[in-house]
């Protein structure tokens, strides 16, 4: 596979099935419109590039919540929500959030989404 600085960075396309842009298009091109678009792109952004820059994630984790704060109040208040939202709980056990499980799914989700809806990125 050939890298390039500009269209093909190897710091985000090596070892990977499919580059983040990808996803993101994807993902941004469902949102209702430009502003809730571009904040789901720039959260799961800092997410999908969260362990390719260096030694700590910790500054793009916290880039990658802001971005998803800043989207779940824009939707809260274009719906007129007024409670604080409910702890999530597992749908069948009633167990507690477990984020390895979570990652899990996301990802077995993204490699279905993306395997059927595109072909691969040739080089």
């Amino acid at each position: 596979m050939t890298f390039d600085p500009v269209r093909r960075p190897a710091h985000y396309a090596e070892g990977r099935r499919f580059e983040v842009i990808d996803v993101l298009e994807d993902w941004a091109g469902r949102a209702p419109d430009p502003v809730l678009g571009g904040l789901l792109w720039q959260s799961c952004k800092y997410l999908g590039r969260l362990f390719d820059k260096g030694p700590s994630p910790l500054e793009d984790a916290r880039k990658a919540r802001w971005y998803l704060d800043r989207l779940i109040s824009t939707i809260e208040q274009r719906e007129g929500c007024q409670e604080e939202p409910l702890p999530f709980e597992g749908v069948d056990d009633g167990e507690a959030w477990d984020g390895r499980e979570a990652w899990s799914r996301w990802q077995a989700a993204v490699a279905g989404t993306l395997a059927h809806d595109r072909d691969p990125v040739s080089p």
